[in-house]
This record gives structure tokens, sequence and C-alpha cells, in this order.
């Protein structure tokens, strides 16, 4: 079953393969990444026309830092001619106040823009945001904000600032953002067998212990499926939800999870996913979802 293009309804994009922070459990930190790249606007454009019932593009990937792009703005006048939401994640550290302000005025209200906030003070927050001043974050989305309530704050919760996230909800709130989601921290180091560069404290910058028991419990369950695969099946989410990933040299993985593994040469077809040929995919095999899904943490497997 080879991938239709035209079928397509989400993309998730890596726009350069740069990222001006030097966040801890990042891909940076644990895999050699391709080097930076920023495809020409009309490479993308090329590209992204092939994809016919497009409704969505999501400008965050594996690794990128989507507003360094040099094109942003103009890809984005781009997806709104086109009428495709636009859902970008920024730790918003770069850039001036007319790119945020014209990057304001493109967007639409239905489009997103989620701002990183992992902490109530500069302190708490540069811990896991390392390079970042939360006063510039606040201050570019203070630029950005509008009557469009398009701007969003996306919170990790970590070992570290467990007991600050109550004090992280009212700083959202009172800094006027229209949403706040917490989300768990992921799994510590992602590619089997493969060390963190730089080492860091895994008992604080890690899953809350609740969390990571629950993924050691997985991983337990996921290391049986990977030594039985012989009646197992995967239900493949690039499939399910019509969607693909697209690095930042314009090549086409199935999900940003063959990107932060570093599995090149995807064929574009899906045969050999669904015979469960790769190890990675046993997150999309169908016992292995179930019980994600059951002690609820079945988003920080499945992208």
């Amino acid at each position: 079953m080879k991938l239709d293009k035209s079928t397509i309804d989400y993309i998730d994009i890596d726009l350069n393969g740069t990222c001006n922070l030097a966040c801890p459990m990042c891909t940076f930190n644990y895999l050699d990444v391709d080097p930076p790249n920023h495809l020409p606007l009309n490479d993308w454009i090329k590209i992204l026309d092939e994809y016919t019932s497009l409704n969505l593009v999501y400008l965050a990937g594996a690794y990128s830092e989507p507003t360094l792009y040099h094109h942003i703005i103009d890809l984005c006048k781009y997806l709104v001619k086109r009428n495709v939401k636009i859902c970008i994640n920024t730790n918003a550290s770069a850039r001036g106040d007319s790119f945020w302000k014209s990057l304001s005025e493109v967007l639409t209200p239905n489009d997103e823009v989620w701002f990183d906030v992992d902490g109530s003070t500069k302190d708490i927050h540069a811990v896991y945001r390392v390079n970042s001043n939360l006063n510039r974050v606040l201050h570019n989305a203070s630029v950005f904000r509008s009557d469009k309530c398009n701007d969003h704050v996306q919170t990790i919760r970590f070992k570290y600032n467990e007991d600050d996230i109550d004090n992280v909800k009212a700083l959202i709130k009172s800094e006027g953002f229209n949403k706040h989601s917490v989300i768990d921290s992921d799994k510590l180091t992602k590619c089997v067998n493969t060390p963190y560069k730089n080492p860091f404290d895994t008992d604080m910058i890690s899953a809350v212990a609740p969390i990571e028991k629950k993924y050691n419990a997985l991983a337990v369950l996921g290391k049986t499926i990977l030594n039985n695969k012989a009646d197992k099946q995967i239900s493949c989410q690039s499939l399910s939800n019509r969607s693909v990933h697209i690095d930042h040299y314009g090549t086409i993985q199935p999900c940003c999870v063959w990107k932060e593994r570093d599995i090149k040469n995807w064929d574009l077809e899906y045969d050999h996913i669904l015979e469960f040929k790769h190890d990675e995919c046993y997150m999309c095999e169908k016992s292995f979802a179930k019980h994600a899904k059951l002690l609820g943490v079945y988003d920080a497997y499945v992208f």
C-alpha cells in the first residue's frame, strides 16, 4: 500500500533543523541530526501543493524551532490562502517585535500558536528551556496577542517543576493567554542504547513518579512484543490519521517518531510498517496502544 498524497489531511513539518535552545531531552542531545536547511519558499509550496486534501499543518516537527525559518511568514500566508489550519509550537525566544506583530496579522482566529512556558519564574523555566528567558517569551507573546484569541501555552510537567504548576497556571491567567495545556514529560532516551550527549539530572528532568511508573510498565510490555512479533498487528497512525511528517529537506516519513529515531529512506510504502518490519513501530502495535490508552499516556507514544 503506497502513500497517496491526495488523501493526506495533516502534515507535521520540521522547517529548518535548527534551534536556539539546548533542552536536555531534545533530539539534538541524542542524535547526530541532519544539518540545518532552509528550503526555499517555492520548494515548500511545490511540495504542499501535492497534498490537495490538506486541512492542518503543524509547524513543530521533531526538533526545529519554526520561527527561525527564513520564510515562515510567507509560508503562513500561503497556507492561510489555502484555508489550511496552522498550529505553531514555539519556544518564543527569538525574533523581535516586528516579527511577532507580522505573524499575528497573518494568522487567523482558527490558527494556533503554542508558547512554551515551563516555570513561573525565569530560573524555573530555564531548568529545561536552557538559553530561554521567560520575560522575553512573555513579551513576545504579548506582542503577538490580539482579539483573534489564538495565543496558547503548553507547559511540560517534570519532577523539578511539579510543585510549580499552580504558579504557572496563575501566571498564564494573569498574562491573558487564551488556553493553557499541561502535558507530562516524555520518556527518557527515546533511542534505544543511545545515551544523551550532554548529561543532565535525570532525577529531576523526567516524568513525575506516577507517570514514570506507567512508562516503565509499558517498556516491559514493549520488550515482550518485540520478542514475539509474529502474531502482532500494527495500527499505523499515519494511515488511520491520514498524516505524514516532512523534514527540512523535504523528505517524507510516516511520522516524527521515525525522524526522532533516525530512520531514513522510507519508500512511501506502508506494507513493511504493517508487517512490523520496523521495531520502532511497536508503539502502534494494537495491544501496546490499548494498554497505553488504559494508563492514560497514549499521547506520549503516538504522534
